[in-house]
């Protein structure tokens, strides 16, 4: 069985820390084709959209997503703030996302991808780095955020303790799947912008930073469609009038909790038995592109330098 400490609890938020060989050797396996792995999840992304076939995909891809693997959940700046004052170990790899859309990539910074505690740990030792401090990867967050970015928590099997993810609409595959192939994966916070309409100086900067397009505004009143938005707050760092203010709303919380026995022998199985393979598979079919995770550099708008790890 597995080991857990808490790390940090709010309402809205459990990150514990948790130690077991299953979550360890899956981490193993992953990291290393991190690249490939996200090349296949965007290949069958495309393939969901398919006729009758795609359904099945799409089951798929939200029992990998959703309850296995790389489960997100969107939070505004001080949530994730916290997450990294409690974590014990940080370290950030390049985002695989953004690597993969190449040519197409828009110019948000590279070191994005941010490993916390266990996984930080194991990415540490194959690197033989040092990683990151707890300021050089709060300055990281804080420069992301103020350029646009989403901020998100992932698991590695539940709940929430494995990576903190920036990223962009243009770029991120997980938002893709939600937004482009209509697979429930990426999962709204559970904030929601509250507008105080006699401060709102129609400004639309909240209309245009949202990553969603999910607010409108008519008058000095904003509307924001729930069901789309993220409750990334976003919207609320963009208001130079400070009209807008993130609100926790309890029924949006997910409750996550670490799988039982039976319920964990049964996501192996599936892990082992059919996600691995498909990779292993479509890897050797395409080809591997690994190396551009290896070998990537920061770009210029990168906070972060190879000095800090």
């Amino acid at each position: 069985m597995s080991r857990s400490t808490t790390l940090y609890k709010s309402e809205a938020l459990n990150i514990l820390d948790t130690k077991s060989k299953t979550r360890a050797n899956l981490l193993k396996k992953y990291l290393p084709n991190t690249i490939d792995s996200i090349r296949f999840y965007h290949f069958t992304g495309k393939l969901a959209a398919l006729p009758f076939i795609g359904r099945f995909i799409k089951k798929g891809l939200y029992l990998y997503y959703r309850l296995m693997h790389t489960n997100s959940l969107v939070f505004p700046l001080h949530e994730m703030e916290k997450a990294i004052e409690t974590a014990v170990d940080i370290y950030v790899d390049p985002c695989p996302c953004r690597l993969i859309a190449e040519e197409k990539a828009c110019d948000a910074p590279l070191y994005t991808c941010m490993r916390i505690n266990h996984t930080a740990s194991i990415r540490k030792k194959m690197k033989g780095s040092k990683g990151l401090s707890k300021e050089d990867a709060i300055g990281i967050l804080r420069d992301a955020y103020q350029k646009g970015l989403v901020l998100s928590l992932e698991s590695c099997i539940q709940p929430y303790q494995n990576n903190i993810c920036m990223c962009c609409s243009c770029c991120c595959i997980a938002m893709k799947m939600r937004y482009d192939y209509g697979i429930d994966i990426y999962n709204s916070g559970p904030y929601i912008p509250v507008s105080d309409s006699e401060k709102c100086k129609n400004c639309m900067n909240c209309v245009e930073k949202c990553p969603v397009k999910a607010i409108t505004i008519t008058g000095n009143i904003m509307e924001v469609n729930l069901d789309s938005c993220l409750g990334c707050g976003l919207c609320s760092a963009s208001c130079d009038s400070y009209a807008i203010n993130m609100s926790f709303e309890p029924k949006r919380v997910r409750n996550e909790v670490e799988p039982g026995r039976i319920k964990l022998l049964l996501y192996l199985v599936y892990i082992y038995s059919v996600m691995i393979p498909s990779v292993m598979l479509y890897k050797i079919t395409t080809g591997s592109k690994q190396e551009h995770m290896d070998k990537a550099k920061p770009n210029a708008n990168d906070y972060f330098n190879e000095n800090m790890q």
